[in-house]
């Protein structure tokens, strides 16, 4: 067996890493393979351009990542992109994994409320898709242990006394044959459901994917008891259509990992096997409903209220149609717009850059509110201020702010709490802020 290598790519940089194999035709099926995914993933992720850029010159493959973080394995290779904003400090990149995993409860609590049992545990394991496979197989042993879904099979055999019903287009020539035989047709409850060929999919791609060895030994269990099972993967319209029933609440978590594991894999190449197990997520897409639900938080605990709408900046003289922007929300205090606000998943250098700012300043003049603001990832620690500006010109807004957020907080155990105080102080010092 080949020992395997890691790889960690950061995203958005453009020199990537290059990788040696052992000649020109294996980099050739690696180059083919990688962009092969690139498509499939373009397309899952709904992005204009592929994540992956890949070039190979001789028996070198060298890889970059575009707006994409997130694990894949390729052969005996293990490929981590982490984000942009901590290509600067390797000390964070360490935490990243809880880190994402704490956004990700944030966002969609139904989905990974499990996973924030143990994004900051001390756990014996690191990175993204160990916590991941730690949490799935955590609950999947209770999942057993109380039982899972089955589901009855239709079964066509001839049996020495009638079970079901008779299959009267088989008694002849059947009786000539075996005639204390009877054809029968009937239904077995069988542990091959839907579910379970989901659950069992889900347990055997965390085992190519992580590599932390109690939770291959614990994975590698669980498939010894799921040896009955299919390991043909549902599809996804199939899955969609799945609900779970009251009885079976206790797999929920499993199988909101499974299904969003399936949802977000790299697919098939070739012959069909899956080759490619891997997850990427789009890095901008999880800062901004992070942001949008920490906002809402804020909006809770001080009784403010938070708004989204696609507001129409411009309406046509004679032909052509609306202008239109979407800031990602409005804040209001006593039914009075109060701040126009966009998160934006940029590195942050010294300044605003002005194409950044063009979508809340349209918002804020749409709707009459003196205080645009943006939202970025922090490098740095959490205590970051926020930064002012004064608009020139006439009309609204009047002020433009940027305030920080640093979700490596979320990393830790009361860092969802960090984040909301500081950016709740951040935006009262900017309502605060007059001329």
């Amino acid at each position: 067996m080949q020992p395997r290598i890691s790889i960690e790519l950061i995203e958005n940089d453009k020199e990537g890493k290059s990788i040696s194999l052992k000649s020109e035709i294996a980099a050739k099926r690696f180059h083919d393979q990688l962009a092969h995914f690139s498509i499939i993933w373009k397309r899952k992720l709904g992005r204009r351009e592929d994540p992956l850029d890949i070039y190979s010159f001789g028996d070198v493959v060298s890889i970059s990542a575009r707006g994409v973080t997130g694990i894949f394995s390729i052969g005996n290779h293990d490929v981590t992109i982490i984000p942009k904003y901590l290509s600067t400090d390797p000390n964070r990149r360490m935490q990243w994994g809880a880190a994402l995993i704490g956004m990700l409860t944030t966002i969609d609590p139904r989905h990974f409320l499990i996973l924030g049992e143990v994004g900051t545990s001390r756990a014996p394991i690191r990175g993204f898709i160990d916590l991941i496979a730690y949490a799935f197989v955590k609950n999947l042993t209770r999942a057993f242990d109380e039982g899972i879904p089955k589901a009855y099979v239709r079964t066509q055999k001839c049996e020495p006394v009638l079970r079901g019903r008779i299959i009267p287009d088989k008694i002849y020539p059947q009786v000539l044959v075996t005639p204390h035989e009877i054809p029968c047709e009937y239904s077995t409850y069988h542990p091959n459901s839907v579910v379970a060929r989901l659950l069992k999919w889900a347990t055997n791609e965390l085992r190519i994917l992580t590599g932390t060895a109690s939770i291959i030994s614990q994975l590698d269990f669980m498939l010894s008891r799921m040896s009955s099972i299919s390991t043909q993967l549902p599809s996804l319209l199939m899955l969609d259509r799945i609900s779970l029933g009251p009885q079976y609440r206790h797999i929920e978590p499993a199988f909101m990992i499974a299904k969003w594991l399936a949802k977000a894999k790299g697919g098939q190449y070739g012959s069909g096997a899956s080759i490619l197990p891997g997850i990427l997520l789009n890095s901008d897409r999880v800062f901004e409903d992070f942001v949008l639900a920490c906002l809402r938080r804020v909006c809770r605990l001080n009784r403010w209220r938070f708004k989204r709408s696609v507001l129409s900046m411009a309406l046509p003289i004679g032909a052509g149609g609306r202008i239109r922007t979407e800031p990602d929300g409005q804040i209001f205090i006593d039914d009075r717009i109060s701040l126009v606000l966009d998160a934006k998943y940029k590195k942050w250098g010294t300044n605003v850059r002005a194409v950044n700012a063009y979508q809340v300043m349209a918002g804020a003049r749409v709707m009459g509110c003196e205080r645009g603001v943006l939202i970025y990832p922090t490098p740095s620690n959490s205590t970051q201020r926020p930064a002012t500006w004064l608009v020139q010109g006439d009309g609204n807004p009047t002020l433009l702010s940027a305030v920080f957020i640093d979700p490596i907080c979320m990393g830790q155990e009361v860092g969802l709490s960090v984040i909301t105080e500081k950016l709740s102080d951040d935006l009262d010092e900017i309502l605060r802020t007059t001329i």
